[in-house]
C-alpha cells in the first residue's frame, strides 16, 4: 500500500490494483482523461493514515515567509476537502478561470504538478493535532 502513496507523490493521478477489473480500469482511464484523480476508497485511507503519521509541514522560503498567499492557502485547503473548482469559484466569487490561475501559481510554487500533489500538501500543512479527522465528500 505504501507504493499508492509513493506513486501520487510522484506524480500519478490514478491508481489501480494489477486484479482490478476491465471496467474499474476503464473508468480510472477516463476519470483521469477528464483531468479527475483516481483512487479507491481503501487508497484514500491509507494515503490519510500515511499523512496523519507525519508531523506538519509548512512551505517557507528560506527567509521563513510562507510561499503561498492566503488566498492560495485557502483554496488548497479547499482543494483538499474534495471541491471542484466551480464550487470552489461560487464559495469564493471568483470566476472558475481565476481558480485555475491561482491552481497553476501554487502548483509552480510549490513544485508539484496535480490535484493529488496538492491534497498532499494542503493536509500535511494543516495546523493542529497531528491525528486530525479527514472527510471526503464527494468524489476525489
Amino acid at each position: 500500500m505504501e507504493q499508492v502513496v509513493d506513486a501520487f507523490s510522484a506524480g500519478a493521478r490514478g491508481v489501480v490494483y494489477k486484479t482490478s477489473s476491465l471496467g474499474v480500469l476503464c473508468k480510472c482511464l477516463r476519470s483521469v482523461h477528464a483531468g479527475q484523480t483516481w483512487a479507491d476508497s481503501t487508497q484514500l485511507r491509507r494515503i490519510c493514515e500515511t499523512l496523519g503519521e507525519r508531523e506538519p509541514v509548512r512551505i517557507v522560503s528560506a527567509k521563513g515567509i510562507p510561499l503561498l498567499t492566503k488566498r492560495e492557502e485557502q483554496i488548497a485547503h479547499m482543494v483538499a476537502e474534495g471541491l471542484p473548482n466551480l464550487e470552489i469559484s461560487s464559495k469564493l466569487g471568483v470566476k472558475a478561470h481565476t481558480v485555475k490561475n491561482h491552481l497553476f501559481h501554487i502548483y509552480e510554487k510549490l513544485g508539484i504538478s496535480n490535484r493529488v500533489e496538492l491534497v498532499l500538501y494542503a493536509l500535511s500543512s494543516r495546523e493542529g493535532s497531528r491525528k486530525s479527522s479527514i472527510k471526503i465528500q464527494g468524489d476525489v
